[in-house]
């Protein structure tokens, strides 16, 4: 059982008895908030009308015309001359340009501000390796160890790796990822034999089921992962970059794309807990010293106090501050993200998808007619740091938003009036442009305000949905219909670890 099922078994047992909980404190009971009550009741109401949801459901979000690709394990999945005939969405190479301006921004804009992906089955596909090419770089990309040796970072740099997680990237070690001579782009060079694939060489690997919270790397230098020196950059914010700076593209498009940079570590000095004063390049750091910074240890059950330089980091199981540099150019790794399949559905040239959604009302039958707010959206449109949302109807009685927007009041309704669903007024769609550039409908918040708190509505994997989507030409029910009623595949839909074979959006 899923953990909203389990939440709901254990307020029902805790409503009678006393509940003994295993966690950090076993003394403590578990405090549940409005919130998780109303999800636990939710999901406990959808899997007693539905059954219980396939563990491979993931709800239509950029799959609902293709499905779970296989070999969705979670982690790496090396099978290059398997992935596009599973229908992975496997990227062409990078052209020569396409990396060097990617290169060149990220060598000579310091400390860039990035922004966050949410991504669980992406291609990692290799773009540059620190020290290889620094024409024009700002950063030299070398660093200093505590003995004096220079070095280039990139050679200290390995296992990358994705998400809080630490899901290793197979075959990217060395700040580099070692050349893939299977992957097939989809094509055959004699349509009737399906053994004469097309293969290219690429330096790529395709992640399942994982994460893109954070990226890290292994710096073997000292044994130590680093989660908090990397940024994600898009490719169009490089391509206005290299236009506002008059770059020579080379016929280079990486417009829509998005890649990875990493910024080496550098461990400068150890600086034992031992030592009256701690020190940093060999110089004492005594009270006082600009920039210094206090810290109170306790040695052999005594506090004592120390201050080292800003940077520095506390090892607790080595028992000593590392004090490390990094150079604010992220261009010792380089790498580009992209989605496994499809995040933008290919239903309309401009890639749009319906999403229908429950306001966690429903208890049975019915109240599950998914449309207490309805709205098709636009990804990358009009223009690729944008995204455009249109409101189709609202058959909810309740306060909720989409992307913060409240839907009746953007239909100009009062907030108990439904819209569109056979129960209110019919009225217009309102179409309304968010200045946010999201990957993937999913990721755009649908909130209802139930008992004074707002609770975000999730179509979390194998997970009781209060969001799913749909193609543009799928029509809600109207209200107080259950879908199944004008939808009759629904259920199978929902059960099926088949679900991606099964067409039940149509009529």
């Amino acid at each position: 059982m899923n953990k909203l099922f389990n939440l709901g078994a254990m307020l029902t047992i805790a409503a009678g008895a006393m509940m003994v909980n295993s966690s950090c404190s076993s003394n403590d009971m578990p405090e549940y908030n409005g919130g998780e009550i109303v999800k636990a009741n939710y999901e406990t109401a959808f899997v007693n009308t539905f059954g219980k949801p396939a563990p491979n459901q993931t709800w239509g979000f950029g799959d609902f015309s293709k499905g779970v690709k296989s070999g969705a394990t979670r982690g790496h999945n090396a099978d290059a001359n398997m992935w596009a005939g599973a229908g992975w969405n496997v990227p062409a190479t990078l052209t020569d340009a396409q990396k060097d301006i990617v290169r060149q921004y990220f060598q000579q804009v310091k400390n860039p501000v990035g922004i966050a992906i949410n991504y669980t089955d992406f291609f990692v596909q290799d773009v540059y390796k620190g020290g290889t090419n620094l024409a024009d770089a700002q950063t030299t990309e070398k660093y200093k160890a505590a003995n004096g040796d220079e070095f280039f970072g990139s050679d200290k740099m390995n296992k990358l790796t994705a998400g809080s997680g630490n899901d290793h990237i197979n075959n990217y070690n060395d700040a580099k990822c070692t050349a893939n001579t299977e992957v097939w782009n989809g094509t055959l060079s004699d349509p009737t034999n399906p053994n004469a694939k097309n293969f290219h060489t690429d330096k790529i690997m395709l992640m399942v089921d994982s994460k893109t919270d954070c990226f890290g790397y292994y710096n073997s230098l000292n044994s130590i992962q680093h989660n908090d020196q990397y940024v994600i950059i898009s490719g169009t914010t490089i391509m206005e970059w290299a236009k506002a700076n008059n770059k020579k593209l080379n016929g280079a498009d990486i417009s829509g794309m998005y890649f990875v940079g990493f910024d080496y570590d550098a461990p400068i000095e150890d600086i034992t807990d031992t030592k009256e004063t701690s020190r940093w390049l060999g110089t004492p750091v005594n009270e006082g010293t600009p920039n210094a910074i206090q810290k109170e240890v306790e040695e052999n059950g005594n506090k004592k106090t120390y201050w080292y330089v800003e940077g520095a980091t506390y090892v607790a199981e080595r028992g000593y501050y590392l004090v490390t540099k990094p150079d604010g150019y992220y261009s010792d790794w380089i790498v580009r993200i992209k989605p496994g399949i499809d995040e933008t559905p290919e239903i309309t040239p401009i890639g749009a998808v319906r999403v229908i959604a429950e306001d966690l009302s429903a208890t049975s039958g019915s109240d599950f007619d998914f449309n207490d707010v309805v709205f098709d959206v636009k990804l990358g449109y009009p223009n690729a740091n944008q995204t455009t949302i249109i409101l189709q109807a609202a058959g909810g009685t309740l306060p909720l938003t989409v992307a913060d927007i409240e839907v009746h009041e953007a239909f100009g309704v009062e907030t108990n009036q439904m819209v569109n669903t056979g129960a209110g007024p019919e009225v217009s769609p309102k179409e309304i442009i968010l200045n946010t550039a999201y990957t993937n409908a999913i990721d755009i918040p649908v909130k209802v305000l139930k008992n004074g708190e707002w609770i975000e509505l999730t179509a979390e994997r194998a997970e009781a949905a209060a969001k799913i989507g749909v193609p543009t030409s799928f029509e809600w029910c109207q209200e107080r219909v259950n879908i199944t009623t004008v939808y009759p595949l629904f259920k199978d839909y929902v059960t099926s670890t088949d679900w991606k074979d099964i067409v039940w959006w149509e009529k």
